[in-house]
């Protein structure tokens, strides 16, 4: 089964939520704060915990995509940081932008 994740890192909590191609909700996870400003090398560990679980119950290899929305993201100086540990801990492809992004788009 293909599916995509999407990933919701705030302030306080981070979500990661995996859809079918049909955008029927499959499994979920959280963790702790998804914000990079806060902390980021906790931010990013937080973020990575919060998409395994939500694939614990799936095969990763049928991943397409995950898209991130962070607050914080586009304070952050050096975003390569968050973008290699994602590469390095996940094989899909992925885009990274500012929670405030995600929010636009869905409305």
């Amino acid at each position: 089964m293909n599916y995509i994740i999407g990933v919701d890192g705030g302030g306080t909590k981070t979500e990661a939520v995996v859809y079918d191609m049909d955008g029927n909700k499959i499994s979920e996870g959280r963790a702790g704060f998804g914000n990079l400003l806060i902390n980021e090398k906790q931010a990013t560990a937080n973020i990575i915990q919060a998409i395994e679980q939500s694939m614990t119950p799936i095969d990763d290899v049928s991943c397409l995509y995950i898209c991130l929305g962070l607050a914080g993201y586009g304070g952050v100086e050096n975003p390569q940081g968050i973008k290699s540990a994602l590469s390095k801990a996940f094989k899909a492809p992925f885009t990274i932008v500012n929670d405030a992004i995600m929010l636009m788009l869905l409305c």
